[in-house]
């Protein structure tokens, strides 16, 4: 991993694309082809690479992915389930994207009942292409607007000048809220006491230490040692 600039605090940057516009006129050259000198074989050789993928928390990733945010009704880059709100308080959020709402009917009666795990609706690149043309065609703000409230797409990102761009998956989950902190806690379940000695993913007493820590929210929580 080459970690190629930081933006420095206290506050984020408001255009985040501003500082990674000379990367990708790097990258852009070098998906192209750069005629490099390999010292060990005394030739020439041209190197050619791209920018893969880009990856941040759920607000970092927003900056770069050109999406409306995890706070819209279409919050969810992967899928169009529609994100749910929790109250009715003026102002209030769509924070979550629940397969089964509670008080569905109170909370966010435009929102489908229920779905199905099985059936999610997925985006795929296809009708991503179509949103960024029609924003493009689009005359007004309040038209932009629409559409980005619509299908949750805001513009397109400078990640697209990539060669190997896709849209969602050029965008991948941040693993480490995935696993050291949404989940952390279940897996460790799994690990000791919802798997069998026998399966991979089981852990046996005696490989394991466990202690109690005291959490930021002063609440006990299991470390270990493997």
């Amino acid at each position: 991993m080459i970690i190629n600039f930081a933006t420095p605090g206290p506050n984020s940057p408001g255009n985040i694309e501003s500082f990674i516009w000379t990367l990708f006129q790097e990258m852009a050259m070098a998906s192209e082809g750069i005629w490099m000198w390999d010292a060990i074989n005394f030739s020439h050789f041209v190197h050619r690479s791209c920018v893969a993928m880009a990856l941040g928390n759920m607000l970092g990733s927003t900056k770069l992915n050109g999406m409306a945010g995890h706070t819209t009704i279409f919050g969810d880059h992967f899928s169009t389930v529609q994100g749910a709100k929790s109250s009715l308080i003026k102002g209030e959020k769509s924070q979550y994207y629940p397969m089964d709402p509670p008080e569905n009917d109170q909370y966010n009666p435009s929102h489908p009942p229920k779905y199905d795990l099985s059936k999610i609706p997925v985006r795929s690149q296809a009708t991503y292409w179509e949103t960024i043309e029609r924003l493009g065609a689009a005359t007004t703000k309040k038209e932009r607007s629409g559409i980005t409230k619509a299908t949750g797409v805001s513009q397109l990102p400078l990640c697209a000048a990539s060669v190997v761009f896709m849209h969602p998956t050029f965008f991948p989950l941040d693993p480490f809220h995935l696993f050291y902190e949404n989940n952390m806690a279940f897996i460790w379940d799994i690990w000791t006491v919802l798997s069998k000695p026998g399966e991979i993913v089981h852990l046996l007493a005696e490989n394991t230490r466990t202690w109690k820590i005291s959490s930021p929210h002063n609440v006990d929580s299991p470390a270990s040692i493997l």
